[in-house]
């Protein structure tokens, strides 16, 4: 059977291609023609190919290779014509054919189920009875007064038929009315039934008939009424009965005979039609006249079998015989049931179709005259016409699974059985089946049937369905049962039927005709069943049996039929039938019989053929429609459209064909914007045009085939769009009549849920024009079995939120584990609409959004498979779920493809997500008991929807299985509760009283796994439960909305758009007062309101980073840290509490000293400022203005003789100097020393005005430079005449060349220039012993003559000295340093290696090269930096650019298999001469690709540096954020390095998590400078501590554990840093007390009344703290905060 339908399939597929080119062989046969001398030539060349090109001569070669071009060009030439010429021609018949129906399908509002009002109003009508005196009564009426008279014992043929089914369930249903009404009768219902041809016995098919759905609610009265009477054949003398059994049927009494038995075959043998149709009929109305007495014997019979006597299209066809001309009936009748000579001539001359038609019209004949005058019997002749499917019993196009005629003629269409069929242009004659049997039994009870003298009434029944072809076709583009073009050309085909008869039999030859002996001629040879060729012979036989009746119209005279008889209505429920026959959906409503469920991509044809030859679209929808039909095919079982639920829709377009529509759909996949899409492109016939989507732009216009959605309609709502914007595009679009697209809730929900609605793009929609019409917003459900995003969001919730945002990348990737793997099944997709919603004028957004989630929730499709999860995961009993569901209203679809092990597969994760599908039904049930649940379900919108308090009051709670259901999801609900109180109980014993969501889940999730519940107790309900005992929670359930539910890169409201700092200044270079850096550059923060993702930018204009956009960096903190980012807050205060006690004094002390106004201040702010420096303690003093102690006074000294009158007046009025650089230490080294330690005034030198080149030696690159400079103003004055020093600490443009020095710093560029103690030749420092110098002492060199010794022997040198000196010796007013010309070559590189392990051992043998050989700087970022840095590399300028990373990504991950979570890179700087360069650049390359490096290009070195500088503005933003950040650094050994980096990470985790902080700490590190015996490791630290008691106390806590951890590890205590008062209390650890004591005295020699009395490093160290260990030193310890093994809390002061 599957061979011989293939073949069918291939055949008929093959002819009709062959009709398409014949019928348009004169548009392409120039083309055709070109194709074949192509092919000739091509032949004759391949002959002559070999010794042509064989030939010594090289011009023979050269002139066979031209003719091979020319041919192949011919070839390729004629190829394209045709191959371009058939879709060509196809997509103008598509498009014409939609044009000529309107774009819409007549018929789609009628394909709705009806609702069970219009139902009951539609019953009564039909079963009201015309009495012929302008009265009506009903049915049942009429029936209960005969009632009255006798009992009826009625006599039933062919029930097992199509029509005699239906008049038994009328019967009965009449019988049980009585019944219900009170009558006492004795009725009975005679079922005569024979074997069937498969060998069924009578009483099997008796009882398989009894146990049909449609007898479901009769069964009890069949049982009373209904007996069998078993026979052997309608045509043999009484029935082939036993003489027993048939005197027990004579004498039951029988009162009426109904007789619709009979073979309707059109092809069936002249005798077989005689015998069942004429001889079974005659011996009926025999026994009823003779044996029974009967009241009445109905015969069914056929009106179109009268047709044709009749050739006049405007005579009436009157309720009376059929005129037979010259023939009798009688001898006609003998010839059928013998030679058959004369028959066949009557059926010639008469025009009679088929032997079925004339034992119809002899039968009527005989009927009539076989009457006898003594007989009370009347015989009633209903004269039916094509008998099709129910119009409204028991439901529209109901037809028990027969096939009937109707649907067959339609099914064989549909089917290709029938390739063409003569569908007329005028109306086609039909009559419903239930309408048929009212009317047989109005006609055995109406009592004008038996006052006729001539005792045989005719009645008509005929009812008319106009542009059958038209709608049917049209309705079939729309399922996707043919395309377009070939409807077009179908409907052309049959037209051709009655408008052309000269071409009609070659139609029907070539496709029909020749396709059917094809079949045949194929089972024949193979030896195959014929009982499929068999059906298609059966339904091909009606086509010209039929077609002399179809061809013609004719009115009829005929009964009164029931009023509001819709024709589209019932043509649209008997194609719907056909569908569902044909099991074209994959899945069906249970809750919904009559719906139609069609694929959405058609399966039976070519993508390509398809895509192209669709009426709407452009190139881009073609070629997105080829792609996406094959991916959606892979990965899904079944896409299917319910067609039935757009009637309300289509409706309304075809009311108001200009209406703006948009379409409104629930969002919880990507795939969402693909399917809607599809659905205006594959399915024209609805009226859907492709819509415009809005899309955000921060989600999609990153990626790769961001310019192909915009073709494909696809428009940008921005970041900040405002409303009349909006308003503005979309009135653009809408004076175009384009339809339009939105997510009502503005974002995915992953978990299934309804989240709260946006109000914008409705707000938007309601500013059109008038004059454009009212907009209607169309509800749309897109419902998934399993989501493509499952797995992503299993992942992230495992992974603690770390969302991973959408990217090319990742679609690449789940495109190859489609592909390759084949372990993505999505199972089925169903696309439901709902009512649709006008926007009326005065109505509110809100109410318009809520009014159309109403609507999707009530669209929401649940299917077996989510029963099957609910089973497995929460145990509740399949029949209980759904007896739920279903009583609850809800949509069940069965027939689902993911069988129960899927569901025993999944996670449980992605179980609960499953679970939400079908929640929604009953979360108003839990308002009451589980308020917060309920609400999170459901959002409180929704929840307030008055309907729901309804159907919650009503509800019987006492239901067994609602019982189960509602116990088993609240004890899930009650336990994950619990487990949030422990763990906020748990939070606030650590001292954080408020902790946040994030917070709580994280200890929760702890806890979990130590007990049984992690099983089921998973997000997103941990999540939930979470949110309910939160900050802030309880009193907005609206924020219950789990994270996981949205998108990656959604983020909530209430941010503050961008950081605005207190201080703002009109000089170009002012710096921030509570932050680093300029105050014209930064990180400002966008977005993070009303719905739009937060996205950061940096402002200004000095940086390579500046103006760029960096969406993607504030989700990548919220996956570092592991929680969501709390409230922007970026405000500085004032200074609050400044000691003015000693301030004014000092002040007039200096003026009074000759010091200008200009030079001094005792600003709060400067005083603030020069008392801090960079670390975080230090911000954290500016942004709250309390700063324990600052400077009484800031001194700017201008020259070297204003420092010494400085350090002489401090000495001579007790005053305590401290240096003030750039203000960039971030050791507490400029902090002035507490009163109690330190009571004498503090006078900050700021030196910074002491900043120019005293001279610059070229020759032997040497520039004496004054300490206050700048490291930029060094940069740009050294530039200015062609040097450079070469030192780039990270501070480098606020950093002083004094501050470098007594830091002892580092830079960059250390590989090529050295550290700052190998750049400095002198310097110059004041103290209180004087000037301090060591060059040739009191010697003046001439001008033009200043030099420094590169390296001498005399002793201790002063350099040493001051290296390292932290300010505790004295001032530095200058120093000469080496300089160098500008190297002729800069150039930035970067590598990528799989692991930091690896790029380790790769940065080991690049230390071991000679310097010479190695980059200027050479740098290894861990992972995260590595991500960071990604982050902050900018938005991709172009589609090329996006598409090169997306490829990189793709090549990495997918190719080489590496892990995103552990790639490394490794940026370098390569300056010098070209060869130089070129050297280090090969030797470094190939060391890269021994260790497995890739090149990563210069763009990404670069990116690389620019973080170098970005990195400090970046802990500004951050702490906006109250995450708190910091650096160290230490020097390691190479072979202790990796164990340190690894351990610190570790003991930094550690801590982190005793002291039950919230989220995660971001710790990451990278190797910077290089030394042969080691490196320099250095670490970032960021935590978020919001809602923590004492932040930066806990923070320091975990940082002084992360020194420690250096320390232990075996790593220094800085490398560059320095130590100030941060680290002074480890020195006892790392000198011994013998060298402390010695540096002790070198300050005291140097510096006797400790003028200079910073206190940094050894030098403010105090004899009591030198024995204490670092641990009692520091004033808080890792036991303040972490319970000890006892469980008691410790707290010491």
């Amino acid at each position: 059977m599957k061979v011989l339908e293939k073949v069918k399939v291939v055949l008929a597929l093959f002819l009709n291609l062959l009709g398409l080119i014949k019928s348009l062989a004169m548009n392409f046969s120039k083309a055709l023609a070109a194709s074949k001398t192509a092919f000739s030539l091509t032949r004759g060349f391949i002959l002559s190919a070999k010794q042509a090109l064989s030939s010594p001569s090289f011009l023979i070669r050269v002139l066979m290779a031209l003719a091979v071009a020319l041919c192949a060009w011919h070839w390729f030439v004629a190829s394209a014509a045709v191959a371009l010429l058939f879709p060509c021609v196809a997509w103008m018949l598509a498009k014409k054919f939609h044009s000529e129906t309107g774009g819409t399908s007549r018929l789609l509002p009628y394909l709705a189920r009806l609702s069970k009002h219009r139902h009951e109003e539609l019953v009564r009508n039909l079963r009201t009875i015309d009495n012929g005196d302008g009265t009506k009564k009903s049915l049942q009426s009429l029936w209960n007064a005969n009632a009255q008279l006798e009992d009826k014992r009625v006599l039933l043929t062919g029930a097992t038929g199509f029509v005699g089914r239906s008049i038994l369930l009328e019967l009965l249903s009449l019988m049980k009315q009585e019944q219900e009404d009170g009558i006492q009768v004795d009725n009975k219902i005679y079922l005569m039934i024979r074997p069937s041809p498969a060998g069924g016995d009578p009483k099997t098919r008796i009882q398989d008939l009894r146990e049909e759905d449609c007898f479901s609610g009769l069964r009890t009265v069949w049982d009373r009424v209904v007996e069998l009477v078993a026979v052997d054949d309608l045509s043999k003398p009484k029935f082939g009965m036993e003489q027993a059994e048939f005197y027990t049927l004579s004498e039951s009494g029988i009162s009426h005979v109904i007789h619709c038995a009979g073979n309707i075959r059109h092809d069936a043998p002249m005798e077989e039609s005689a015998a069942a149709n004429i001889t079974a009929a005659l011996q009926l109305q025999t026994l009823a006249y003779d044996e029974w007495n009967s009241k009445a014997c109905i015969v069914v019979s056929d009106a179109l079998a009268s047709i044709s006597s009749y050739t006049r299209s405007d005579t009436i066809i009157k309720e009376e015989l059929v005129p037979l001309g010259r023939y009798k009936a009688v001898d006609l009748y003998h010839s059928m049931v013998g030679d058959q000579w004369l028959a066949s001539k009557a059926m010639k001359e008469l025009g009679i179709p088929s032997p079925y038609m004339l034992s119809k019209c002899v039968a009527d004949h005989l009927l009539s005259r076989s009457n006898k005058a003594a007989s009370v019997t009347k015989t009633v002749l209903i004269r039916a016409a094509i008998v099709g499917p129910s119009w409204i019993l028991p439901f529209p196009g109901f037809n028990g699974g027969k096939q009937d005629v109707l649907s067959s003629l339609f099914g064989a269409v549909r089917s290709g059985s029938v390739q063409v069929c003569a569908f007329p242009d005028s109306p086609l004659p039909v009559i419903p089946v239930d309408v048929l049997a009212v009317g047989i039994i109005h006609s055995m009870l109406s009592e004008n049937s038996m006052k006729s003298d001539s005792k045989v009434s005719i009645w008509n029944m005929v009812w008319f369905l106009p542009k059958v072809a038209q709608d049917a076709f049209s309705l079939w583009t729309v399922i996707g049962a043919f395309a377009s073009w070939e409807a077009a050309l179908r409907l052309l085909l049959c037209k051709s039927f009655h408008t052309n008869k000269k071409i009609a039999k070659h139609i029907d030859d070539v496709f029909n005709k020749l396709p059917e002996s094809q079949v045949w001629k194929t089972a024949f040879a193979t030896e195959a069943p014929v009982g499929g060729a068999f059906d298609v012979m059966r339904l091909r036989g009606l086509v010209p049996s039929y077609e002399k009746s179809l061809g013609r119209h004719h009115p009829y005279k005929r009964r009164q039929l029931p009023d509001k008889m819709e024709p589209a209505f019932y043509l649209a429920s008997v194609l719907r039938t056909v569908e569902n026959m044909m099991n074209v959906g994959v899945s069906q409503k249970k809750s919904d019989p009559t719906a139609l469920v069609v694929p959405l991509i058609p399966d039976h044809r070519s993508d390509l053929w398809w895509a192209l030859t669709q009426p709407n679209g452009n190139l881009a929808h073609r070629v997105v429609g080829v792609v996406t039909s094959k991916v959606l095919r892979k990965a899904c079982s079944s896409i299917s459209v319910d067609l039935a639920s757009m009637a309300d829709l289509a409706k309304e377009m075809r009311n108001d064909g200009s209406v703006p529509l948009c379409l409104a759909p629930t969002h919880r996949s990507v795939l969402d914007f693909v399917l809607i899409s599809l659905l205006g492109f594959s399915m024209p016939g609805t009226g859907i045009k492709m819509p415009r989507i809005a899309a955000a732009s921060h989600r999609f216009r990153h990626l790769m085939f961001a310019s192909m959605l915009e073709w494909c309609g696809a428009f940008w709502v921005e970041q900040g769009n405002r409303g009349h914007e909006l308003a503005a595009t979309l009135e653009a679009f809408v004076k175009k009549g384009e339809h339009l697209m939105v997510f009502i809730e503005g974002q995915r929900s992953r978990d299934r849920r309804f989240l709260p609605p946006r109000y914008g793009f409705i707000k938007a929609l309601q500013e059109l024009p008038t004059s454009l019409g009212t907009p209607v917003l169309a509800p749309i459900a897109i419902d998934y079995e399993r989501l493509p995003e499952h797995q992503s969001l299993a992942s992230e919730m495992h992974s603690k939120g770390k969302k991973e945002p959408l990217s090319t990348s990742g679609v690449l990737g789940w495109l190859r584990q489609l592909f390759a793997t084949q372990s993505i099944n999505l199972g089925a997709v169903q696309i439901t609409f709902g009512k649709p919603t006008r926007l009326q004028s005065g109505q509110s957004a809100e109410h318009v959004a809520l009014e159309v989630q109403k609507q999707q929730r009530k669209i929401t499709s649940i299917t077996t498979f989510h029963l099957a999860v609910a089973r497995v995961h929460l145990k509740i009993p399949t029949e209980a779920l759904e007896s739920v569901i279903l009583s609850s209203e809800g949509n069940l679809l069965t027939g689902s493809t993911l069988v129960v092990h899927e569901a025993q597969r999944l996670s449980s994760i992605e179980a609960w997500c499953a679970h939400l599908q079908w929640m929604h039904l009953i979360a108003h049930l839990l308002r009451d008991s589980h308020p917060n649940w309920s609400t999170w379900i459901l959002n409180e919108a929704q929840l307030g929807d008055e309907e729901l308090r309804l159907k919650a009051t009503n509800t019987e709670y006492n239901s067994e299985h609602l019982v189960t259901v509602l116990s088993k999801l609240t004890e899930a609900f009650e336990e994950a509760d619990k487990l949030a109180e422990a763990a906020s109980k748990i939070i606030l014993s650590k001292g954080i009283p408020e902790p946040g969501v994030d917070h709580v889940l994280q200890v929760m999730e702890s806890q979990m796994n130590t007990t049984a519940s992690a099983t089921t107790i998973v997000p997103p309900i941990t999540s939930a439960a979470a949110s309910f005992v939160a900050r802030g929670n309880r009193d907005n359930l609206s924020s219950f909305v789990s994270d996981f539910a949205k998108d990656g890169n959604e983020e909530e409201a209430g941010t503050t758009l961008l950081p605005v700092y207190a201080q703002e200044s009109s000089n170009p270079d002012a710096e921030h007062y509570g932050g680093w850096g300029f105050v014209d550059s930064g990180f400002q923060v966008v977005g993070g309101t009303h719905g739009v993702p937060a996205s950061v930018r940096f402002k200004g204009q000095r940086y390579r980073i500046s103006g760029k956009e960096f969406p993607t960096l504030h989700g990548f903190l919220e996956d570092v840290m592991g929680s969501k980012l709390p409230q922007f807050d970026p405000t500085c205060a004032e200074p609050k509490s400044v000691d003015e006690s000693q301030s004014k004094k000092l002040l007039y002390l200096f003026l009074g000293n000759g010091f200008a106004a200009s030079k001094l201040s005792r600003d709060p702010k400067e005083r603030y400022r020069h008392g801090t420096g960079h670390c975080l303690e230090d911000i954290e003093h500016l942004r709250k203005g309390s700063l324990p102690r600052c400077p009484d006074l800031v001194v700017w000294p201008e020259n070297e003789p204003d420092c010494v009158k400085i350090v002489e007046l401090a000495e001579q009025h007790s005053m305590n100097l401290i240096p003030f650089g750039g203000g960039t230490n971030v050791t507490h080294a400029t902090n002035p020393p507490p009163k109690e330690v330190d009571p004498r005034p503090v006078v900050s030198i700021d030196m910074r005005r002491m900043n120019k080149i005293v001279w610059l030696n070229k020759e032997d690159g040497l520039a004496h430079i004054e300490a206050g400079i700048v490291g930029r103003d060094v940069v740009k004055m050294l530039s200015a005449d062609g040097f450079t020093m070469g030192h780039e600490p990270d501070s480098l443009e606020f950093s002083t060349l004094g501050g470098w020095i007594a830091t002892r710093a580092s830079g960059m560029k250390r590989n090529r220039y050295g550290n700052i103690e190998e750049m400095v030749k002198e310097v110059r420092m004041v103290t209180t012993k004087g000037v301090l110098t060591q060059h040739h002492h009191n010697a003046e060199l001439p001008e033009g003559e200043q030099f420094s010794f590169g390296r001498v022997s005399v002793g201790t040198e002063l350099k040493d000295l001051a290296m390292g000196s932290e300010g505790n010796y004295g001032l530095i007013t200058s120093a000469v340093v080496r300089v160098h010309r500008i190297p002729a070559v800069d150039e930035y590189s970067s590598l990528v290696f799989p692991d930091f392990d690896t790029g380790f051992h790769f940065m080991r043998e690049v230390a071991r090269l000679p310097q010479a050989l190695r980059p200027s700087s050479t740098r290894l970022s861990d992972n995260v930096q590595f991500q960071l840095a990604q982050h902050i590399s900018g938005k991709s300028g172009s589609v090329i650019e996006t598409f090169g990373k997306s490829l990189v990504k793709s090549y990495l991950g997918h190719w080489l298999k590496w892990n995103p979570q552990t790639i490394s890179a490794c940026t370098m700087v390569y300056e010098g001469e070209s060869k130089e360069v070129a050297m280090q650049k090969q030797i470094i390359n190939e060391l890269a690709t021994r260790f497995g490096g890739l090149q990563s290009g210069s763009k990404n070195g670069a990116s690389g540096y620019d973080l170098t500088f970005a990195i400090a503005y970046f802990r500004d933003l951050i702490y906006s954020y109250q995450i708190y950040g910091e650096s160290f650094e230490t020097f390691v050994c190479w072979s202790r390095a990796l164990d340190l980096c690894k351990g610190v990470e570790a003991d930094v985790k550690k801590i982190f998590k005793e002291l039950c902080l919230p989220g995660e700490p971001m710790i990451c590190y990278r190797i910077t400078q290089l030394y042969e015996e080691g490196c320099c490791a250095y670490f970032y630290l960021i935590m978020n501590l919001v809602g923590v008691t004492d932040p930066c106390a806990k923070f320091n806590l975990v940082e002084k554990t992360a020194r420690e951890s250096c320390l232990r590890y075996g790593g220094s205590l800085s490398h560059h840093h320095g130590v100030g008062k941060l680290r002074r209390h480890f020195m006892p650890e790392i000198n011994s007390g013998p060298m402390n004591e010695w540096l002790k005295d070198v300050k005291k020699g140097i510096d006797p009344s400790n003028v200079f009395g910073c206190g940094n490093g050894v030098c403010g160290l105090v004899d009591h703290e030198k024995e204490k260990p670092v641990s009692e030193v520091m004033s808080w310890s890792s036991s303040d905060y972490i319970n000890d093994g006892e469980g008691q809390e410790k707290k010491e002061n």
